[in-house]
């Protein structure tokens, strides 16, 4: 019982109890993305999929703004 309480006081410590809300400033800005298609193969023989593959990866960047207060 003494771990678990312990455990709770070092997460609270860590993680903190502010307020740190996230905002739309946040938000705005450039954010570089990356897409990845990942797939994976049914193998009818042993009724089960196959490991997961990468089929396509894309970078790309996006902006976010604010405007009309949205």
């Amino acid at each position: 019982m003494k771990k678990f309480v312990l455990l709770g006081l070092i997460e609270v410590i860590l993680t903190g109890c502010g307020d740190n809300k996230v905002t739309n400033e946040y938000l705005v800005g450039n954010w570089d993305c990356n897409e990845e298609k990942y797939e994976s193969k049914y193998n009818s023989k042993f009724k089960e999929y196959e490991d997961y593959y990468l089929e396509s990866s894309e970078q790309f960047k996006h902006p976010y703004k604010i405007v009309d207060g949205f």
